[in-house]
């Protein structure tokens, strides 16, 4: 039987003749009196279904025009009423995830400030509903529950590198303990704000975990996105207890997760468990079968933070100047940078090879989502990561596409997503043995919603800030007035502002923006400063603390800068200091998480100002008079420089839902309806 099944069985027995029934219930409480009207507004659209297909009935009788199209009024009066009274004082309280340890033996509630003891195993229990008294996380978020679908499953997951966890089932103290890394469950979220409802019938969701020092993850699955996530921190040594806390949602509102396009995610989420330890946690389903996989695994920040440093002291050195690479600056270009990517997927999605084997048979199929918590600082170069074995002991052989390469022509025509002369089984240097240029990658942070879409309002304003020193100033205007010309070519009406200092960068950026596009350095404080900011006009450093001391005092004016429109943020550092990932995620957490931009796109490492310009023009033709998505726009431009020779569109890293495009704004009034575009690329 499906799940959905048990949970909708009828409350009471049919008439069997003689059997006796037993009393109604009592009537419920006032407070749940929302329940009782989202329970009408439900059954009075199963009667509209009903009359609806009577209509359909009648209407293969041969009924007259006159006839179907008064039953047409009809059904149309019966919606919108069904509608009005559904949506007239339903108003309902938030739900939250709760979650809380237990006893295993005794069953009671653990105390948070007190130490687990080494080798027991406790209990964790999770349900959905009101926030409930003896609910242990901490500063709890709302479940983005708000217009949901009527009735959705959600598949809860618990995971830990350190506990060994299992489901709770069977006898009441939970039998003989068979832990592992990975637990399951299942909730059904009905659509009229209840609490959930486990496979038994009952409110909670039962794990057990084996105690050490430890972290365990709580996900929420819906559609295999990962929708809510807590993290459990506990110790085991004296004068430290336990802490569940909520870390990432992925949205306040679950509508537009409806309008993601179905395409099959291999889910990455990367946690920090603290003292330069990161855990891993892998998560797949197949298309076909539904049939879903979950690994975790720990892997040591000092190992693959050498190897990252390395990887971009490389990309550094080779930096190249010009689109257009010879062979032979090609081949040196895969020797330098093949190995430290190969490290990089030994340390990573080598751990466990077969969740990744869908993606590699089917690269065009697949996506690589990367979800980042707000208490994780890792940061990965997906694209940078090389995929074929190379030997540290044997020489490498050059991939015949590159080796017979005639540099006059295109090293590749089309787009393709595996290399023309492969496959490669090992010790090939192979530039498709990059994820970057075969797969679609995408990175997520912990936001009020989804947004798949820029909505251009049709007199809106795009935002160009502008460092003043070192660079060509007379390349930087033609630049401008390029970036000008394909505005005008994708929305005629909208303006293009300036700004070329941080004054008037504040000022600009203060209201709703499609598009915000910083062409800077990175500025550092003092030569012994590790870290480095965004730098407009004449050395001017806006840092992340900056930007979000701007929307506070906006806020604090009522103002509500990036809310019907939320920019993508495109940050292009040339020149000078690069802008570092880890740097640029404290700009990602100011703008996404605090801002709401739609999403950040930077750089790995710094890039020449010629090349700079020129990806960033082709990214704006693509993406604003394309109307294609980030993750198509940026894939074309990363395959039309490998055309060339050069590798350089791999140092562009997208930090947003790998759909999100541009639709122009609808115009408003009565009988305009909003209209539906996609990206064109959309599969």
């Amino acid at each position: 039987m499906k799940l959905t099944d048990r949970l909708r069985v009828d409350r009471w027995p049919k008439d069997e003749g003689t059997r006796t029934y037993p009393p109604p219930p009592p009537p419920p409480p006032p407070e749940q009196r929302w329940q009782l009207e989202a329970e009408e507004g439900r059954r009075r659209e199963a009667e509209q279904e009903r009359r609806e297909a009577e209509v359909r009935r009648q209407l293969r009788k041969g009924q007259s025009k006159r006839q179907r199209e008064a039953q047409a009024k009809q059904l149309a009066a019966a919606r919108r009423e069904t509608s009005r009274r559904r949506l007239a004082g339903t108003a309902r309280p938030s739900r939250y995830a709760n979650a809380a340890l237990l006893s295993e033996t005794s069953k009671r509630l653990l105390n948070p400030e007190a130490p687990l003891s080494p080798a027991s195993v406790v209990r964790l229990r999770l349900d959905i509903g009101k926030l409930a008294a003896d609910s242990q996380v901490s500063k709890p978020r709302p479940f983005p529950d708000r217009k949901l679908p009527k009735d959705i499953n959600l598949d809860v997951m618990v995971s830990s590198s350190d506990f060994s966890v299992c489901a709770a089932r069977g006898k009441p103290d939970g039998g003989r303990f068979r832990g592992g890394a990975v637990a399951h469950g299942l909730f059904f979220l009905p659509g009229d704000g209840g609490p959930a409802i486990a496979p038994d019938g009952g409110r909670f969701l039962n794990f057990r975990l084996k105690v050490p020092t430890a972290h365990c993850r709580i996900g929420y699955y819906y559609r295999n996105v990962l929708v809510q996530s807590q993290q459990l921190v506990a110790a085991v040594k004296l004068g430290d207890g336990f802490q569940i806390e909520t870390d990432f949602t992925l949205s306040a509102d679950l509508t537009q997760l409806e309008n993601i396009p179905e395409r099959a995610r291999i889910s990455v989420l990367t946690n920090s468990n603290g003292e330069g330890v990161h855990q891993i946690v892998l998560r797949s389903v197949v298309p076909e079968t539904g049939k879903r996989d979950a690994k975790t695994f720990r892997i040591e920040e000092t190992n693959v933070g050498g190897t990252i440093k390395l990887l971009r002291s490389v990309l550094a050195e080779r930096a190249p100047t010009a689109k257009r690479r010879r062979r032979d600056e090609l081949v040196e270009d895969l020797r330098q940078l093949a190995p430290h990517g190969w490290d990089l997927y030994t340390q990573l999605p080598a751990q466990h090879l077969q969740m990744f084997k869908p993606l590699y048979d089917q690269p065009e199929s697949f996506i690589v989502q990367v979800v980042r918590p707000t208490t994780s600082g890792f940061v990965f170069p997906w694209a940078l990561v090389y995929e074929i074995p190379l030997s540290d002991l044997k020489p490498l052989a050059i991939c015949p596409l590159v080796s017979e390469w005639q540099e006059g022509e295109p090293l590749i025509s089309g787009a393709p997503a595996q290399c023309p002369r492969g496959p490669h089984v090992e010790d090939v240097l192979c530039p498709f043995g990059f994820w970057g240029f075969r797969y679609a990658i995408e990175q997520l942070s912990s936001t009020d919603q989804p947004d798949l879409e820029i909505s251009v309002p049709s007199a809106g304003e795009f935002v160009v800030a502008q460092t003043q020193i070192e660079v060509n100033l007379r390349d930087l205007a033609t630049h401008v007035d390029a970036l000008r010309k394909t505005l005008a070519g994708a929305f005629p009406d909208a303006r293009l502002r300036e700004a070329k200092d941080k004054a008037t960068v504040r000022t600009v950026l203060g209201q709703d923006l499609p598009l915000v596009y910083f062409y800077c350095h990175g500025e550092q404080k003092n030569i012994a400063d590790p870290d480095t900011w965004l730098g407009v006009g004449n050395r001017e450093a806006i840092t992340a603390k900056d930007f979000i001391g701007w929307v506070v005092v906006w806020q604090r004016k009522g103002k509500q800068i990036w809310d019907k429109v939320r920019p993508l943020v495109f940050v292009n550092a040339c020149h000078s200091v690069a802008i570092f990932p880890n740097t640029l995620l404290s700009y990602l957490d100011a703008f996404v998480s605090t801002a709401h931009a739609a999403g950040v796109i930077g750089t790995e490492v710094k890039v020449h100002q010629k090349l700079a310009i020129d990806v960033a023009q082709r990214f704006f033709e693509l993406f604003l008079g394309g109307r294609q998505s980030v993750e198509s726009a940026l894939r074309s431009i990363r395959l039309d420089y490998l055309a060339s020779g050069n590798l350089l569109g791999l140092v562009y890293t997208p930090y947003c839902w790998a759909d999100l495009h541009v639709v122009s704004e609808a115009p408003s009034g009565p009988g305009l309806d909003s209209p539906h575009e996609v990206p064109r690329d959309s599969k």
